[in-house]
């Protein structure tokens, strides 16, 4: 008897575990955007490896996505597909990362994904991003309409991307894995990375900017030709303060001279900035460079013209004042791969510059 019942409980197991299993398999996914459905059903978009060959999500051909096709899905690119909505996108259980660009998505809602990486890039209608994500490591909502942002609910974000919106605020408080943040061409007033691992940010060309703290225990390491630049905080009419560690105001090579630099522990110890020479105050990047390559200066400094030369000093182009863009970027694609030196005449002088083509 005691054996029968064993027999008929273990049966009664298995055919629930296989009805569950049917009823998820089978499950249909609501997806109410007609342009994401198309997308996930009739394009190339999705992989179930990361960054792997991409194929539809639909993989039984019924035009519908069921919950264990999207539960399958790591990798997800819907890009320019005009849709205004995500929902349904809570399916993609094991979803790890998502690009969503050139939409018109209003909200963003990511909650409980295991994201690693979004990039949300140029979706001009989209106004929120929400969702506590702590697996999620890198955020790039450049060109959007986004003018709040609430990082601190992405707390192991490393690399942050939203230059090019409306931003007004950022919350970064607490996100002491961030250690890049692209933030220029925004309507920002402050940026607070005290409680971050910041060592490289660019917040140029914003014009509301009135105060910069960087202090937090980070120390970045002095600029050199093979280097990126730590801190871009150029075209910042209205920056007043700037709070560093001691010694990063070394490292301070495009700031406005209005603006006064403080270290200290309570950013109350003001310290001096001294003035660059025509050598220091102008760097070339990216560098090694494939296609373009910028001259980055501070404000006080004209650009008069600019010679490359090759290894064996011969001249093989050269550019008047008038033929340089307002960013000095120059085009070196139809360079051939090698070593070369830029002549840079300004106004404060003349410098040559290495670079390596690629």
């Amino acid at each position: 008897m005691e054996l029968k019942l064993l027999v008929m409980k273990k049966l009664y197991f298995s055919l629930l575990f296989i009805c569950i299993s049917l009823l998820s398999f089978g499950q249909i996914v609501n997806i109410p955007d007609a342009n994401f459905k198309n997308a996930l059903v009739n394009s190339s978009c999705a992989s179930e490896i990361p960054f792997g060959t991409p194929n539809d999500v639909d993989t039984n051909n019924n035009d519908e996505i069921e919950v264990s096709e999207a539960s399958a899905i790591v990798y997800l690119e819907v890009n320019g597909k005009s849709i205004a909505s995500l929902e349904g996108i809570a399916a993609f259980s094991n979803l790890g990362y998502l690009r969503c660009s050139s939409n018109l998505l209003t909200t963003l809602d990511i909650t409980n994904l295991p994201l690693g990486g979004l990039e949300s890039i140029g979706n001009l209608n989209t106004s929120i991003i929400s969702g506590y994500m702590p697996t999620l490591v890198t955020l790039n909502c450049s060109y959007s309409s986004l003018t709040t942002l609430d990082a601190s609910q992405f707390p192991n974000l490393e690399y942050l991307d939203c230059r090019n919106t409306p931003l007004t605020s950022i919350n970064l408080s607490g996100m002491q894995s961030l250690t890049e943040l692209y933030a220029q061409y925004t309507l920002l007033t402050s940026i607070d990375c005290s409680q971050t691992a910041v060592f490289r940010l660019y917040c140029n060309d914003s014009p509301n900017l009135t105060s910069i703290n960087v202090r937090n225990n980070v120390q970045s390491e002095n600029w050199c030709e093979e280097c990126l630049i730590n801190f871009d905080f150029s075209n910042l009419p209205n920056l007043s303060t700037v709070c560093v560690d001691n010694g990063e105001e070394s490292v301070l090579y495009f700031i406005p001279q209005t603006t006064q630099v403080f270290g200290g522990a309570n950013c109350d110890v003001l310290l001096s900035v001294t003035s660059k020479t025509v050598e220091e105050a102008m760097v070339l990047y990216p560098n090694p460079v494939a296609d373009f390559i910028t001259i980055k200066k501070n404000n006080e400094t004209e650009i008069q013209s600019v010679s490359i030369y090759n290894p064996l000093g011969q001249l093989v182009k050269t550019l008047a004042a008038s033929e340089l863009e307002a960013s000095s970027s120059i085009d070196v694609s139809a360079l051939e791969t090698g070593t070369y030196f830029m002549e840079i005449s300004s106004n404060n002088g003349k410098t040559t510059k290495k670079f390596v083509k690629l």
